[in-house]
């Protein structure tokens, strides 16, 4: 699933060969990618509603979804508890210390809170470790079978920038750690970098690093699976899916998702002149190449030659090939009737008097008697000759 998801949305983000895409600038550290990313129409059940405040986010917490990223004061505002409990989905991501209340908060529904101490990669040069070989870019791991960092049998361990550790994790609600040893740039003797639960209906994380969803680190292999994986998560519902979502980054909300722009080359349109030109031009040229040919039979007496070689086990094999050109040529004629009709003005034609109505099944035995007649003498004079 994730993998269609990668290829549509490189696809649909690929300029136009023959078209020269506009410049559209975002920052490395921006969160547009990851707006675009909860907004992929590819989702099952469709793109989410953005929310445009937190109290629309709070009268119908078991169809939606607030994703933080960066400082969470915003959220101090309400008890996110009631919210999550009731079926909604929290995701907060950030390297700044959470407000009283909120660490309360979070320590209750995941078992961890936030910190200011930061994390490097003890050994960058490793490539399993670090990303690009940058000790500010270690790589997270994910505990065993976490639906974040393991889906449809492959692991993912995205690169992290910059990013800090979690206090006080709960058994049992642990989402990631690193993929190699941490140096840590203070006393908390952590190296938890996500906590992960599931309250009664709803759910809630914490991570320790923005910079996973960022502009820049989303072009790092596996980041942008996870990215998908984490809306995964949170989309998901016991009661369907969250389709409502209150994105706030850097404490601003993002009412409306970045859209990247689709370059599609335009597709030349003929006037309807031209078109109905062509078709007219290709039909007579078809009619006329079969009129040639069944001229060109006539001429060569095919036909009888043909049937003076019939025996008698070949009655039904030419009887439906007889039906079949018949059928060709009825067609023909009536294509040409149609052509003459449309290239000349139309004549007058006298008025002849109307033919008594008969029955469908008497319409039907007199064309059959009549099929049967002249089949019949067709036959006779086949014999003859």
């Amino acid at each position: 699933m994730i993998s269609t998801w990668l290829v549509i949305a490189l696809l649909a983000c690929a300029p136009a060969d023959d078209a020269e895409a506009p410049v559209v600038t975002i920052p490395a550290a921006g969160h547009e990618w990851f707006s675009y990313v909860l907004a992929f129409p590819g989702w099952q059940g469709g793109a989410p509603e953005f929310l445009s405040s937190l109290q629309d986010a709070m009268e119908h917490p078991a169809s939606t979804m607030i994703f933080c990223l960066g400082p969470a004061d915003m959220l101090e505002v309400v008890d996110i508890r009631p919210f999550v409990r009731n079926g909604g989905a929290v995701v907060i991501a950030t390297e700044n210390s959470a407000p009283r209340r909120l660490q309360s908060a979070l320590d209750s529904l995941v078992g961890a809170i936030p910190t200011t101490v930061e994390a490097r990669a003890e050994s960058p040069d490793n490539p399993e470790h670090a990303y690009g070989g940058q000790a500010a870019c270690p790589l997270a791991k994910g505990v065993a079978g976490h639906p974040w960092f393991f889906r449809q049998g492959k692991e993912y361990r995205p690169a992290t920038n910059r990013p800090t550790v979690l206090m006080r994790a709960r058994v049992g609600r642990e989402a990631a750690g690193f993929a190699g040893r941490i140096v840590r740039d203070g006393l908390v003797p952590s190296d938890l970098l996500a906590a992960s639960a599931e309250v009664e209906k709803g759910r809630a994380a914490l991570l320790g690093d923005t910079g996973l969803f960022s502009n820049l680190m989303l072009q790092a292999p596996d980041n942008l699976p996870f990215a998908f994986n984490v809306v995964e998560w949170a989309r998901e519902s016991p009661e369907g899916t969250r389709k409502r979502v209150l994105l706030i980054v850097e404490g601003e909300i993002i009412q409306k998702p970045f859209m990247p722009p689709l370059m599609i080359p335009p597709v030349p349109i003929p006037p309807p002149e031209k078109l109905l030109e062509a078709l007219y031009k290709g039909a007579e040229g078809v009619v006329q190449g079969v009129e040639k040919g069944l001229a060109d039979l006539d001429e060569r007496d095919a036909l009888n030659q043909a049937s003076a070689r019939i025996t008698t086990r070949g009655w039904i094999e030419f009887l439906g090939a007889l039906g079949v050109v018949g059928f060709i040529g009825f067609i023909i004629r009536f294509l040409a009737g149609s052509t003459a009709r449309s290239r000349f003005p139309a004549m007058a034609i006298p008025a002849k008097p109307a033919a008594p109505k008969l029955s469908a099944w008497r319409r039907a035995g007199e064309f059959m008697r009549q099929a049967v007649n002249r089949l019949r003498t067709w036959g006779s004079q086949v014999i003859r000759t």
